[in-house]
């Protein structure tokens, strides 16, 4: 699957670009931030850095890295099967976590949010967490917690410039926020947020398109 400059992408380039600068040039910072996944960064600059690999050496492990820990030797047979499919879509080591990781519902989500213009580590902590059962549960509460404006969401205008607003906040967060705890549990409240107001947008849409046909 082919990947896009999500905004994700951009802020890895630009931090690798900043805190770097010594030890890479800027197409070096280019191409880490869009052919690494954020784990695979970590490893890259660790080999790179701690280890004193040359660029080819930390590059060739870093990207064989999978976020499971489990290589294609170890996949069972189903896992393998559904591996093969995957390959079609997907890098050799997305292919071989979602095998392991994902249910077929995640997977979907996970296209999505990349289709989305999600980067590809966010979109995957979304997906990851991605429960189908909870999201109907979700319906029965359309206003999500900490609604940001006055009133109700009574509009896809409502809803479209709620989710803009929660997306730019989470991208706040993400760029200056302090790494941390409190930090990963306030990008995960984001991502519920987000992912409740998609859904209520989804079926806000719909029922337009019902009652046109009406």
């Amino acid at each position: 699957m082919g990947l896009k400059w999500s905004e994700e992408t951009l802020e890895r380039f630009y931090k690798l670009h900043e805190n770097f600068r010594e030890h890479f040039d800027e197409e070096r910072a280019k191409e880490i931030a869009k052919w690494l996944r954020e784990y695979q960064e970590e490893v890259y600059l660790d080999k790179l850095l701690e280890k004193g690999l040359s660029h080819e050496e930390a590059w060739e492990i870093a990207r064989k890295q999978t976020r499971s820990g489990v290589s294609v030797d170890e996949l069972t047979e189903k896992q393998l099967a559904r591996y093969s499919e995957l390959r079609l879509e997907f890098s050799d080591t997305d292919a071989i976590d979602i095998a392991v990781m994902f249910t077929e519902e995640q997977k979907k989500r996970y296209i999505e949010l990349l289709e989305d213009a999600f980067g590809p580590d966010d979109a995957w902590s979304i997906a990851w967490e991605y429960d189908p059962d909870e999201v109907e549960d979700d319906n029965e509460q359309p206003i999500p917690d900490r609604y940001s404006g006055e009133g109700f969401l009574e509009s896809l205008e409502d809803i479209e410039y709620e989710l803009n607003e929660v997306k730019a906040t989470r991208s706040i967060c993400r760029r200056f926020g302090r790494n941390g705890k409190e930090k990963q549990e306030q990008l995960h409240e984001y991502d519920q947020r987000i992912s409740r107001l998609e859904h209520l947008l989804k079926n806000f849409e719909n029922t337009a398109i019902i009652d046109t046909e009406d």
